[in-house]
């Protein structure tokens, strides 16, 4: 048995060298897998690195692939970024097909998208925003506003806007891209003064609605210096929403636009509002005078000017007309104490208004003024609150509110509103019922 055993041995080996021979089969299946997997993934580099294949479509011979990549490229991620950056401004500019043109302005504004959030600016940027620029001029008026509404979205990164918006505001043919134009130049974050000057053109556009948008642009920037002799200038124009506007970004460059005093106190007088709006419709909700007194206050408060501004404002709101004393009377609020000596003549037009058939929100703004300024005249105490406790009794509700928070800034000294007041607890409108209840808590020495 044991002779057997021995030969056998030799035949076959030591059981442990036979062992490793179990495991040889499934190693050997692996590692061909792997190559296989390996050799797969060379071959397929293309398909699996973002956007690859999308940008080797962009050349293809077939318009449909060629739109369908356009517009897959918006979506990429990571390295594909740059990638899509460097390729569709080319597309933008060459393509024979407009839908592929606008595809590829489109998706470099989602591309944009991407990059604000991330707040990184990387250097392909640059030749995105020449790609687009020259998508302005494209011969499509699709791709000249999907241009123009990309270059908005990468405004956040920029520091101005180019100057080809500014022309396409003012010569392209079409409103829709008249409007992106508009629309984007304010995105940025700066503005130059070629850009004021275009959405100013703009707003005398014979389409109501870029009228509108560049009206609404215009009111979202603060003006360059460089443009304040433009802006004196369109002080004088013949379309009150565009003195209005002018005299807005006037306001918001505070003491240097000094130089624009005399013509906004000018404008003060310019016209009658209502006489003006009923000409223009379009004009409606524009005040060139309210606007020309809010300037004044942006500009002069503080000042050397100060004092005459205030007089002239004054004297507005002693002309009898009721808009011309509304529009100053916000104003000299504004101006707080040095204002003081226009407070007999802000009751007296208070009184006049309240006496009116239909006087609206008016009262509301006269009645706010009257109680700001009514702490540095204790003389005119006793007449302001009579007048205010009669605004009480008006249907216009926020007249009342207001005339309730101008009585509580007389404290114990409208002892008389009492009654009224507690009268106004019990009324549906809630903001006129806090009012009375605060008026009255601060008359009796309740609050403060």
């Amino acid at each position: 048995m044991s002779e057997v055993q021995d030969l056998a041995g030799q035949l076959l080996g030591p059981a442990t060298e036979r062992e490793p021979k179990r495991w040889v089969g499934p190693a050997v299946g692996l590692v061909f897998l792997a190559a296989i997997g390996l050799v797969a993934v060379f071959l397929l580099r293309e398909e699996l690195l973002p956007g690859r294949s999308s940008i080797r479509r962009l050349s293809s011979s077939d318009v449909r692939e060629r739109r369908i990549a356009a517009r897959e490229l918006a979506s990429v991620r990571g390295a594909g970024v740059a990638r899509a950056l460097r390729v569709l401004p080319a597309s933008l500019a060459s393509d024979r097909d407009f839908l592929v043109r606008v595809a590829a302005a489109r998706s470099l504004g989602r591309i944009g998208e991407q990059i604000v959030r991330r707040q990184e600016r990387p250097s392909e940027v640059d030749g995105a925003l020449a790609g687009l620029v020259v998508g302005l001029s494209d011969p499509d008026p699709n791709v000249r506003e999907a241009s123009a509404l990309s270059l908005a979205i990468f405004g956040k990164l920029e520091e101005y806007p180019p100057n080809q918006l500014a022309d396409v505001l003012e010569r392209d043919p079409e409103t829709s891209v008249r409007i992106a134009a508009a629309t984007a130049m304010v995105l940025f974050r700066s503005i130059r003064d070629r850009h004021i000057s275009a959405l100013f053109h703009g707003m005398n556009d014979p389409e109501l609605v870029l009228r509108l948008h560049c009206a609404d642009s215009l009111g979202r920037t603060v003006p360059p210096v460089e443009s304040l002799d433009l802006l004196i200038g369109l002080l004088g124009h013949d379309r009150m929403e565009i003195r209005s506007r002018a005299s807005d970004l006037i306001g918001r460059l505070g003491p240097k636009g000094l130089p624009a005093v005399p013509k906004l106190m000018a404008n003060l007088q310019r016209e009658k509002i209502p006489e003006v709006r009923s000409k223009d419709p379009s004009a409606a909700g524009w005040d060139p005078v309210w606007s020309a007194a809010h300037a004044l206050v942006l500009v002069t408060r503080g000042g050397s000017e100060e004092a005459k501004s205030i007089e002239a404002l004054g004297r507005l709101v002693e002309s009898g007309d009721p808009d011309l004393a509304v529009s100053a009377a916000s104003a000299l609020e504004m101006f707080g104490a040095p204002a003081c000596s226009t407070l007999a003549g802000l009751i007296d037009a208070l009184d006049r208004v309240l006496g009116l058939p239909a006087f609206g929100e008016r009262a509301a703004t006269l009645a706010s003024a009257v109680g700001s300024l009514g702490a540095c005249d204790p003389a005119s105490a006793e007449r302001a609150i009579s007048v205010l406790i009669r605004a009480l009794s008006v249907p216009n509700e926020l007249t009342r509110a207001r005339a309730a928070a101008a009585l509580a800034r007389y404290g114990p000294r409208a002892e008389s509103a009492v009654p009224a007041l507690t009268g106004l607890r019990d009324v549906p409108s809630l903001v006129v019922r806090f009012e009375a209840s605060r008026a009255l808590a601060i008359i009796r020495g309740e609050i403060r």
